[in-house]
């Protein structure tokens, strides 16, 4: 077997595998034998047409459709054994005969050689806050807003009331009811943020029946207001549960049993929850300054792979049975994904490269807390069957390599606590600064189309004055 590898560019190389004769005759008997299974001929029983006849028959149909089989098994040979780093599916391009033999040309994809930068010692800011007695009480009231009840009332004597409003649409120019449009009812809680702040003050102090002229907000310059007729047509106070040992014990199942025990937990746990996201904002960090920092070709087969992972995504977000998820086709959207998922797919080169270059691996501590959910199934698998099966298993080890991996960097990078507030503050002006990039870029590439205009222009009067010769 001759083989030759061509580089067509820096993502994408192809591969000439030759087989001589001697060596194509294995495939084409083993393709014979399974064959011979279903032939049938006259005289014959099923499956018992002797080999001569079937080579005389049927011999060039069998080895011709035994080929794609045969290129796909010398291909999966030599790419284990010069461990080509293949993406995707590789093509079948072309299958060149001649007396001595065949030759089989395959494209792939594969993962471009490129010089792995700088990862350690990075610059790094840490976000950090400290959960106060204030946090957790505003948490606290959370919760006891969640459980409260209803109870029937008169008027609305502040925002801890739940409001059924009648919007009645009006004319604009004689503020009379329009009878081409329903009105249509809305409960709303007046201490919800959402609700807009002149309608909440418009129906404070209101009593059943009361009606009064409600502008909604403008929602583009184009097209006015809209204007309604509000009349109360409910009116129920909300009334928090109190926060008591009682409440503790019922909202946590008996878990729980007294209000202390309740605030600690809570504290630990939005504490958890702030290092968490502190974490995730580190994370952010240094896939933004190394992706920023390596500038080489990405496979569009991974492209496109992660694309149609993150159109899949939206749609997941925005639910499955919602009809405009229904309606959202990728091949409309991939555009959209183009950009944000060539970043991702770029980073998922660098992070395995750094996870070679680190020799970071799987060891038992990592997996125990598989060994343990297995264990609490009741699974009767010995730890080397679990131990297999795991590090098989894709969706298992990935994230596990990739925690250690930012561990590694994070471990050795220089790192700057800043509190919270700072931190938004610098992310918002960075957010601020990227705004006004991007208008300014668009702005001269605007500019730049307009003299692609002029120059078409200009080519078009140079075309006149050939004809007029």
């Amino acid at each position: 077997m001759e083989t030759n590898y061509i580089t067509l560019d820096l993502c994408t190389q192809e591969a000439e595998i030759t087989l001589a004769n001697h060596e194509l005759q294995p495939h084409y008997n083993k393709a014979y034998s399974e064959a011979a299974k279903n032939i049938e001929v006259a005289g014959f029983r099923k499956g018992k047409v002797p080999l001569p006849i079937i080579k005389q028959r049927f011999g060039r149909a069998i080895e011709n459709e035994a080929l794609e089989n045969i290129a796909n098994e010398e291909f999966t040979t030599i790419a284990r054994r010069d461990n080509l780093r293949i993406l995707g599916n590789p093509s079948l391009r072309d299958i060149r005969k001649d007396p001595n033999g065949v030759t089989f040309v395959i494209r792939y994809e594969i993962i471009p050689n490129f010089e792995l930068g700088n990862y350690k010692n990075l610059s790094l800011v840490k976000p950090t806050y400290s959960i106060s007695d204030e946090d957790v009480t505003r948490e606290i009231d959370e919760m006891l807003l969640r459980s409260s009840t209803l109870e029937p009332a008169e008027q609305v004597t502040d925002y801890m009331h739940l409001v059924k409003v009648k919007f009645t649409p009006l004319d604009d120019e004689t503020n009379m009811p329009v009878l081409s449009e329903k009105p249509h009812e809305e409960e709303l809680f007046l201490d919800n943020e959402e609700v807009d702040d002149d309608l909440k003050s418009s129906l404070l102090n209101t009593r059943l029946g009361d009606t009064f002229n409600y502008v909604e907000p403008a929602k583009d310059e184009e097209n006015l207001p809209l204007r309604y007729l509000c009349t109360v047509m409910e009116i129920q106070k909300v009334v928090p549960a109190d926060f008591s040992n009682e409440f503790v014990e019922k909202y946590t199942k008996g878990r729980l049993t007294t209000t202390e025990e309740l605030r600690d937990e809570l504290r630990v746990f939005m504490q958890q929850t702030h290092e968490k996201k502190s974490r995730e904002a580190i994370e952010n960090q240094i896939f933004d300054i190394l992706v920023d920092s390596h500038d080489f070709a990405v496979p569009e087969s991974l492209i496109l792979t992660v694309s149609k992972a993150m159109f899949e995504d939206l749609k997941e977000r925005i639910g499955k049975n919602n009809p405009q998820s229904k309606s959202m086709k990728f091949e409309a959207m991939a555009n959209m994904f183009r950009a944000p998922a060539m970043r991702n797919a770029r980073w998922e080169i660098i992070y395995n490269r750094i996870i070679e270059e680190e020799a970071l691996d799987i060891t038992d501590e990592d997996l125990k807390p598989y060994f343990d959910v297995y264990r609490q199934q009741g699974e009767n698998f010995s730890d080397d069957q679990l131990r297999e099966y795991f590090l098989s298993e894709q969706r298992i080890i990935a994230p596990i390599l990739m925690r250690k991996m930012y561990d590694r960097v994070i471990e050795e990078a220089l790192l700057v606590e800043i509190p919270l507030e700072e931190y938004l503050k610098q992310r918002e002006e960075q957010d601020l600064l990227q705004q006004q990039f991007n208008a300014l870029d668009s702005h001269v590439v605007h500019d730049h189309n307009h003299e692609g205009h002029d120059h078409s222009h200009e080519g078009h009067d140079h075309s006149h004055e050939g004809h007029q010769h």
